[in-house]
């Protein structure tokens, strides 16, 4: 598959793999998790037209792709907050756009929380992390085959759950399988390290954060997202002050790949607005 060229940025916890691409004001993509995917991958409609307009910083956030030297030694939200605020002190920036989706959104919210003098304004993508949806029963199917491609990579895994992280599934070809395979197969042993410790995944909840964000705040939710509904996003929305809601009608999970032209458009504006 074609990607944008990636370089390395060497962190205290990691060696940083990225994209980082185009001039402005700085813009930090953090992506979703489900086994094999990364940065380059899960933005892939997104870097270039972003780019046009703003300094794209497209993370593969530790754990996923081919960030390296990965010391985890925190709840995973608070050790990606701290990636964050280390990579713009690294790079002399001041403060950043961040995107983050589901996972990635989550890690978002809690560095606005954190380092809220460099946030400057925050895309919510598919949101997770923000305590019990309101009618939906938790885990979903689909977060259940999520579960599966982290720990038990295979082919049937890895299709099954990209095709219901959109509604279209005709977008997920063979090559964006095969693909993630083989990066799920990589980075396996991380994961299973990871699990073996529960400090580090336990308690990835950001609810508790919400009232406190004083930023600019636009939540971007497929309606036929079958990971995290409808519910749950009504929830964010609900509990961050300067917060609007977009549902975007015919939409699954993976909001940025199935609607790029649209979210690219709502994400521009939104950063581009006075």
């Amino acid at each position: 598959m074609d990607f944008p060229e990636d370089t390395f940025v060497q962190l205290s916890k990691a060696n940083l793999h990225l994209v980082d691409q185009g001039e402005g004001a700085p813009v930090v993509l953090l992506h979703d998790s489900g086994g094999g995917n990364n940065g380059r991958f899960h933005w892939m409609k997104n870097i270039d037209a972003l780019s046009e307009s703003f300094r794209v910083l497209a993370l593969d956030v530790p754990g996923w792709g081919l960030t390296e030297g990965i010391h985890v030694d925190e709840p995973r939200h608070i050790f990606l907050a701290n990636i964050v605020n280390e990579l713009l002190d690294t790079l002399s920036l001041e403060k950043a756009h961040i995107i983050g989706a589901a996972h990635g959104g989550a890690a978002a919210i809690k560095f606005a929380a954190m380092y809220p003098s460099k946030t400057d304004r925050l895309v919510i993508v598919s949101t997770s992390g923000a305590g019990a949806p309101l009618f939906t029963p938790m885990p979903t199917p689909a977060v259940m085959l999520a579960f599966g491609t982290h720990f038990e990579p295979n082919r049937q895994n890895i299709q099954d759950f990209m095709r219901v992280t959109v509604l279209n599934q005709s977008l997920i070809t063979d090559e964006m399988v095969d693909y993630r395979l083989a990066e799920a197969e990589r980075v396996l042993p991380y994961h299973v390290e990871e699990l073996k410790n529960p400090n580090l995944v336990a308690n990835f909840q950001i609810v508790e954060d919400l009232p406190s964000l004083g930023c600019e705040t636009l939540i971007l939710m497929g309606r036929e997202d079958q990971m995290n509904t409808l519910d749950t996003a009504l929830l964010v929305a609900r509990n961050i002050r300067n917060a609007e809601l977009n549902i975007l009608p015919n939409c699954g999970h993976w909001v940025p790949f199935e609607k790029p032209e649209l979210f690219n458009a709502k994400v521009t504006k939104f950063f581009q607005r006075t």
